[in-house]
């Protein structure tokens, strides 16, 4: 038919152009259109000149005369585009119209304004060829509409620098600034990183199907076909460029993807599974193989050995040659140590308006510094952590124990940070997308990414937020570190821009699976995957991949060759659930039923028979009825009435629930109608360690059992965990972090599921049916579980000086312990049950048992018994108190630890012989020695420095007691002073120096502490006193007795032993010693103690007797004693009561101290500071009575020795007599006040006028 068409409209184009011809010839002739010889733009335009000039203007006509003028194969073109219609369908202007759609110019106005702002004149052209040349560029550039929008995406276009971008936006029509701008944000987002990788040449090895019969295949001998070359009887070979085997034969060859090179004519390849060196491969190989390549050049040899081949026809010997750089190396994505991405970087927002949360470091035990040093070094090393000086962030750490016995660390980002950043909405891998994906798979394979979240970098920006606080400072992130909230958005999206464009492969978070339909193609598909983790430099653990798989476990679903079906573990704690065997199981039972009765209609009829046995009046007995209710009940539950698919964008809940008898757990999503379907059941029984944790702890191992057991469903995203134990929604929720007391494996847990972003909710046990019917019908053990978190229970246990099994023992027999460890393991009661329990009530959510030892966080409790032993080890090396402090706070605790250990260390006897006396404070005239001193040397020191001659030298001081000692023989004094009066008398003559008062001297102002404004507006400073301008018999002077100053401090002026010697045989009838009779409370104690001493060594034997220096416990015991002296006399009748009666009388004075007798006799007050760490004497300090000498005694030397500081009443009243003091406080005299003048004692009018004025404009 549409010959026929066109057959009748070429004899009626035939026709018209008879009848045109008739009348006249036509004008000119026009050549075929050609797009080799010029444009259609160009030509179109000539050809419509030809159809004006010879008057053309039939449409028809006009069709057949453009259709005549095309070229054969411009013409089968224009016929190809029409179908399945013919060119004569089309009228003339619709032909004109395709005509310009194959081959004219397609205009892009972007991209024709670039071009012209680019043109430039070239070498032959002239300036008006140039301008004709512009002129035409121009007429494409529609210069009209061109206006400063266009202008600046022009401009932004011409000046990128990546050409593929530069194309992609130029060939966009009447694109925005803002358009541009969002296509490079999505350009770089799926392409920047999802190059291919480049694979090397690779030439494939092929094999011949047959030896006899070759088919159609060609001879390579004689080039016929029927036949192979290695049967060929022809007698001639062709040249050695053809022997070379073709590649496009395909149908007669079978491809080996992982051959490199190719053979010659006369190879020929088996398949064959061999074991090699012990190791069976599938094995193809290759007879007769030479080394050059397929190309034919040569191939290098990294290396030969000699390997041991068995096969099914025996064992060889044979070479074993391997190639150099022949494939691609991807092996080093299995090296051990961090990959690191170099594609992306990680970049984590923070929400509009946040403040900066800044968290102080958590306490960290003395034993863990070093440990956790070094961890951080290592991090610091492997380019993790940086250490940096100061941040606006920061977040404490918590540290742990791994499986091998090393540090972990974990940022505790839920301190502050996680609730101030931005977490984007990500899509992750949906069970119907895995299917599609994967769908046509015959074998899987699962790669495990080691350590993700670390290889991936983190930007500067991010950098500056992720900053840990740690005891060695602060530390910034570099890598994408655990526990940040938007952690895996950031990682799911890293690994879909890397693995975009390779098909057959899902990821989801750090878990790959890929497949393919053949060997080949999962082969294929598996060097692409492994290429690309190489070329972002990531890497995997080996011992966690498994290649060329079945069947394979993922996302809760098993994937096969036949196809995706739910995993029978997630319902296998339902199936395997056992028979109830009494009223509690079986009512825990039942509450499971009724959880879900309102999503199950018939569930509350099937369980009919088994409520029967609840009744009041009903006996214990089952029957095969019961049983057969349970299974009906099970296979219900496991129905898909209740069960459904992981479905990532609905909410997900998590319950575990533990009993003694074992721990369950199940998880499932929550409807926004309120509906449940689970997803998963687990449960498991309690092992012998596990069964004697404590109850918290058991609550706490079935969460985290739940967290372990559903890790695939609940990483990566934002889920809800319930427990009906309300302690552990502080512990695992608290905002504060991990608590640092909370038992170590509670804390060691609490790391763990740091890994996890989730809310934590309280369930009351009624409400919380579903999983604690799971965790009192346990299905079976998990060995699996219990290995991975029992393994190292065993390498925690605390070396002490007891053992572990020693305390246990002593635990037992202890009655304090022994019922605080029963309330540990079986529950605290709501109020302290004893007194004596109040120290360990106080820690009851941070107390645990351990091997039969109570733990108090990472610290053993020490009972009683054994607290003298412990002390003993303490103190083995003699330490101080504060080393014996941090020593015991790394291993054990017990109430009132620190005063124990104070005790400890103050009656050691070495410890008091060893110790020095305290260094003593200098005296007054001391130091006004010492000032003289600095004048002397910087006297010395002006001399040397200035080179004018000098007369005379003056030196002034305002101390008598210091000039007698600088003008008197350095010999009379004791090593202090005389010390510096020589270096005085050195440096200048002792005849320079003269005394002045001291309102005369200005170094006395300094000592006052005058502030230096002050001092520079003085006269004094700046002139000295105004009697330096007068001669120097004018001079202020003062007769010194030199010989025997009465100002001189006792004591200072050595004697010698003649002298003591005598004054030792003198008689004397002083009075015996009381408090007053000393200025230094602390001489009386000293002089007491050696009382004592004496008195102790007349009542011993010569080899019991002590010497040399006094020790700390015979200053103590001395002052004890004067402090039980002073009470016996003041307060004799209160010591009576508390013996008689162990209070005092209701009017005594005292009363309201609640005062008790101390062990050792001291009367000492009560209190409230039992349970701190501070001293005895500070936590019941010893009473004494206001107005007497010892009390001032002891107020004074603490006075003194706490610089001079104030205090109340009776302080104060001693204070008030402190010389220095008076002199640093005293108030200059009032001068006298003169007359006050007449305008201030007389009265006067303020004015003597009085009047009204105004401003402004009046209206009237």
């Amino acid at each position: 038919m549409d010959e026929q068409k066109a057959v009748l409209s070429a004899q009626q184009s035939t026709e018209s152009a008879q009848m045109m011809g008739t009348a006249r010839f036509p004008i000119g002739a026009h050549r075929p259109f050609n797009p080799e010889e010029g444009t259609w733009d160009t030509w179109i335009l000539q050809f419509r000149s030809y159809l004006e000039i010879n008057l053309i203007n039939d449409s028809n006509l006009m069709r057949s005369c453009l259709l005549a003028s095309l070229t054969l194969n411009v013409f089968e073109e224009l016929r190809r585009s029409c179908l399945p219609t013919t060119p004569y369908d089309f009228t003339y202007d619709e032909c004109v119209a395709k005509m310009k759609e194959l081959y004219g110019r397609r205009v892009i106005l972007m991209r024709e304004r670039a071009s012209f702002f680019r043109i430039t004149q070239s070498d032959h052209q002239t300036p008006k060829q140039f301008a004709n040349c512009l002129r035409e560029a121009a007429g494409h550039c529609n210069f009209e509409s061109f206006n400063t929008e266009a202008a600046l995406v022009l401009q932004f276009i011409n000046g990128m620098k990546n050409e593929e971008i530069k194309l992609r936006l130029l060939a966009k029509e009447n694109i925005k600034l803002d358009e541009a701008l969002s296509f490079l944000e999505m350009y770089e987002e799926i392409h920047c990183c999802s190059s291919r990788v480049t694979m090397q040449e690779c030439h494939a090895v092929e094999e011949t199907k047959g030896l006899k019969s070759g088919g159609v295949s060609n001879c390579f001998k004689c080039g016929k076909q029927g036949h192979l070359a290695k049967v060929c009887k022809h007698p001639q070979k062709l040249g050695k460029s053809q022997k070379q085997r073709p590649l496009n034969s395909w149908k007669d060859h079978k491809l080996y993807a992982d051959g490199i090179y190719a053979v010659t004519e006369r190879a020929h390849n088996f398949e064959v599974t061999v074991k090699i060196n012990g190791s069976q491969f599938e094995w193809s190989w290759t007879l007769e193989l030479q080394l050059p390549s397929f190309t034919g050049h040569q191939v290098n040899l990294k290396g030969e050995t000699m390997v041991t081949v068995e096969g099914d026809t025996g064992t060889r010997k044979l070479v074993l040659r391997v190639a150099k750089n022949g494939a691609t190396n991807v092996m080093e994505v299995f090296e051990d140590g961090l990959g690191h991405c170099t594609k992306v970087k990680a970049h984590v927002k923070l929400k509009d308006g946040v403040v900066p949360v800044f968290r102080k470091p958590f306490p960290l035990a003395f034993a863990m510094h070093d440990a956790v040093g070094k961890e951080l070094e290592r991090y610091v090393d492997m380019g993790v952590l940086t250490p940096i000086d100061r941040s606006a962030w920061a977040a404490p750490i918590v540290t742990g124990k791994k499986p091998n016995g090393m540090i972990r660390i974990c940022a505790d980002f839920s301190t502050g940070l996680n609730d101030r950043l931005m977490v984007d909405s990500y899509p992750i891998l949906r069970p119907e997308d895995l299917y599609q994906t994967l769908r046509g798979g015959k074998t899987f394979t699962k790669l495990d990414l080691s350590e993700a979240y670390l290889q991936v970098e983190l930007d500067e920006e991010s950098k500056k937020i992720l900053v840990i606080n740690t005891h060695k400072g602060l530390y910034h992130y570099n890598r994408l570190p655990f526990g940040v909230a938007s952690a895996p958005v950031i990682f799911q999206r890293v690994m879909d821009t890397m693995l975009a464009g390779i098909p057959n492969v899902a990821a989801y978070l750090d878990d790959i699976i890929l497949t393919g339909a053949t060997d080949g193609e999962h082969r294929r598909t598996l060097k692409l995957v492994l290429g690309r983790l190489k070329e972002f430099g990531l890497r995997i653990r080996k011992e966690k991949c498994t290649f060329f798989q079945r069947e394979v476990e993922y996302l809760g679903h098993i994937l096969s060759s036949k196809g995706i079906r739910a995993d029978p573990k997630k319902t296998a704690a339902i199936v395997n659930m056992p028979l109830p065997t009494n009223i509690a199981k079986l009512r825990s039972f039942l509450g499971m039923c009724n959880y879900y009765t309102e999503f199950i209609p018939k569930l509350a009829e099937m369980c009919s028979p088994l409520n029967q046995l609840l009744r009041k009046d009903a006996r214990w007995k089952w029957t095969a009825e019961h049983t057969k209710a349970v299974k009906r009940v099970k296979r219900l539950l496991n129905s898909p009435l209740l069960l459904t698919h992981y479905h990532p964008e609905w909410p997900i809940v998590l319950a575990a629930d533990a009993s003694n008898e074992g721990i369950g757990a199940v998880v499932y999503h929550r409807l926004r109608d309120g509906t449940v379907k689970v997803i998963a059941h687990a449960s498991k029984t309690l092992n012998a360690a596990q069964s004697n944790y404590g109850q918290i702890e058991k609550e706490a191992l079935a969460l985290v059992y739940g967290v372990k057991k559903f890790h695939k469903y609940l990483w990566g995203r934002r889920f809800t965990l319930l427990t009906d134990h309300k302690p552990l929604v502080s512990i695992f929720g608290s905002k504060k972090g991990v608590p640092q007391m909370a038992a170590c494996r509670l804390t060691r847990w609490a790391i763990a599921l740091m890994n996890y972003s989730f809310d934590i909710e309280y369930r009351s046990t009624k409400n919380f049916c579903q999983a604690d019917c799971l965790s009192r019908l346990p299905s079976s053990s998990d060995e699996l579980f219990d290995a991975n978190f029992d393994h190292r229970e065993a390498e925690d246990e605390l070396t002490l000086p007891v053992t572990a099994r020693v305390i246990a023992e002593a635990t037992e027999k202890d009655s304090v312990l022994k019922q605080v460890k029963q309330f540990v393991l079986s529950g605290w009661p709501e109020k302290c049950p004893r007194e004596e329990l109040r120290s360990y009530f106080i820690k009851r959510t941070e107390l645990s048992v351990f091997y039969g030892c109570l733990i108090w966080g990472i610290w053993t409790v020490i009972l009683m018994k054994l607290r003298s032993r412990v002390l003993m080890k303490l103190h083995e090396t003699h330490p101080g108190r504060e080393r014996m402090v941090s020593m015991a706070r790394q291993f054990c605790w017990w109430p009132a630890m620190n005063k124990d250990i104070e005790m400890k260390a103050q009656s050691c006897e070495g410890c008091a012989t060893a110790q020095k006396n305290p260094a003593k404070r200098l005296s007054l005239p001391r130091l006004e020695l010492m000032g003289a001193l600095v004048a002397a040397r910087l006297v010395h020191y002006t001399q040397r420095a200035l080179s004018l001659p000098i007369h005379s030298i003056t030196c002034w001081c305002d101390s008598e007691v210091a000039l007698s000692w600088v003008r008197s023989a350095a010999s009379r004094w004791k090593p202090f002073v005389r010390n510096r009066v020589e270096e005085i008398q050195q440096l200048v003559e002792p005849a320079s120096w003269r005394h002045c008062s001291g309102k005369d001297n200005p170094a006395d102002w300094l000592s006052r502490g005058v502030t230096v404004t002050k001092l520079a507006e003085g006269n004094v400073w700046w002139h000295g006193p105004t009697w330096l301008a007068r001669p120097q018999q004018a001079w202020p002077r003062r007769q010194e007795n030199h010989e025997r100053n009465p100002l001189i401090p006792p004591g200072e002026e050595r004697t010698s032993k003649h002298a003591t010697c005598a004054l030792m045989t003198v008689q004397t009838t002083e009075e015996p010693l009381h408090p007053g009779r000393y200025g230094d409370i602390e001489k009386l104690f000293r002089i007491s103690a050696y009382c004592r001493r004496f008195a102790k060594n007349c009542r011993s034997s010569v080899s019991e007797r002590h010497g040399g220096n006094l020790t700390a416990w015979e200053l103590h015991e001395a002052e004890e004693m004067w402090v039980r002296r002073t009470q016996e006399e003041e307060f004799q009748a209160e010591i009576q009561a508390l013996v008689r009666h162990g209070r005092v009388a209701e009017h005594s004075r005292i009363r309201q101290l609640d005062p008790y007798l101390y062990e050792r006799g001291v009367l000492r007050a009560g209190g409230r500071l039992v349970n701190s760490y501070l001293p005895a004497s500070m936590q019941h300090p010893a009473v004494l009575p206001g107005n007497h000498e010892l009390t001032r005694g002891l107020i004074r030397r603490c006075h003194q020795r706490q610089p001079h500081a104030g205090g109340r009443s009776q302080v104060k009243r001693v204070t008030r007599e402190c010389l220095v003091c008076r002199r640093a406080t005293a108030r200059p005299t009032q001068p006298r006040m003169a007359t006050l003048p007449r305008d201030r004692v007389v009265e006067a009018p303020a004015f003597s006028q009085v009047g009204m004025d105004f401003a402004g404009p009046l209206y009237v």
